[in-house]
């Protein structure tokens, strides 16, 4: 049985008076997460501003430049924008006292989504010191999975949201194939040594793989993988177009991400192309295995539906198109009017 969304989930209202809204996260190009958060705010109808979070951090010192002047920079802008609902995205550099400080300067509900596991960052044993100690300071806190809640309560965040990733119906859709960017089967995500696992069982195959992503030529020494690696990181409608120029759109899905779901995990229905991913609960909760998407348990598992799929065309496609259908209801246009509903 297929897990249903709750209404509060799926319902899009334009409002009848357009708000004002705050967004602030970093990277200021068109796939970052705020960016999308951002356009879905607009179409609903809202004025939205933007605040880049982005700072460079040098390797090997860690050492993060900037950041108190970043820290001003926001509290300003806020009493600038006055806005009515601020969504900060992650927010690692913001304290408990710059989020207090802006609030004074505005009326507006701050509330803070973070895409990350701040308590295994980046699959590892690390948390998010500085971010869970500002979190006391949003009206509203939102986190990818209710599996967090408890976490979230031994910090003294009783309060928290679910939202999960969505898609961007501006960017993942179904777009012309381009035969020159696609293969049997893409990967596009930076390098980790889970993926390079599952990747890596490719190499007994005849499948042809494509990989863009950065951090694969640095980090992978495996042979087949590197001949497979293309290019870096690709956004926008480049982005879709290389499932969309592909059989199938591998998903390899973080241990960080527990039994959840990352953002691909909708992305790569969106475009109407065959997922394979790692099982988790969520993702089979909402698309179905073998419905909407397919789901592998191990490497060889992963090699031999890989193979089965790319031999039996019709079941393929029929999926994806089941899985494009299993994808509407979870727009980020829908996932900001959780927002809103929850905040004001």
């Amino acid at each position: 049985m297929l897990f249903c969304i709750p209404d509060r989930y799926s319902r899009v209202l334009l409002p009848t008076e357009s708000l004002t809204i705050l967004v602030a996260d970093g990277d200021d190009h068109e796939s970052t997460l705020g960016r999308m958060c951002a356009r879905a705010f607009e179409s609903l109808g809202h004025e939205v501003s933007y605040f880049d979070t982005h700072l460079a951090t040098i390797p090997i010192v860690g050492w993060t430049r900037g950041v108190n002047d970043l820290r001003s920079r926001f509290i300003e802008r806020c009493l600038a924008v006055d806005p009515d609902l601020v969504l900060v995205i992650k927010g690692q550099y913001f304290a408990r006292s710059d989020i207090e400080a802006a609030k004074t300067n505005c009326d507006g509900v701050f509330c803070n989504w973070n895409p990350d596991n701040p308590f295994l960052a980046r699959a590892r044993d690390r948390r998010l010191e500085r971010f869970l100690d500002a979190l006391p300071g949003y009206d509203e806190v939102f986190i990818w999975s209710d599996e967090l809640f408890d976490d979230f309560k031994q910090e003294g965040i009783d309060d928290v949201h679910e939202l999960a990733f969505g898609f961007d119906r501006t960017i993942h859709r179904p777009v012309d194939p381009d035969p020159n960017k696609g293969a049997d089967m893409v990967f596009v995500g930076q390098y980790s040594e889970k993926r390079e696992r599952y990747l890596s069982a490719l190499s007994d195959t005849d499948i042809e793989l494509a990989i863009y992503g950065n951090g694969w030529k640095w980090n992978c020494f495996d042979w087949f993988l590197r001949r497979s690696h293309r290019s870096d990181a690709v956004f926008g409608e480049a982005y879709a177009e290389l499932y969309c120029s592909s059989s199938i759109g591998i998903n390899i899905v973080a241990d960080h991400n527990l039994e959840a779901f990352n953002m691909r995990s909708f992305e790569i229905p969106a475009t109407e192309t065959l997922m394979l991913t790692t099982r988790t609960e969520r993702q089979v909760d909402v698309f179905g295995d073998g419905d909407g998407i397919v789901c592998f348990d191990d490497p060889e598992d992963f090699c031999e539906k890989a193979e089965y799929y790319l031999s039996h065309e019709t079941e393929r496609e029929e999926i994806a198109r089941r899985g494009r259908e299993l994808v509407q209801g979870h727009s980020y246009e829908d996932r900001m009017q959780r927002v809103i509903d929850v905040a004001l």
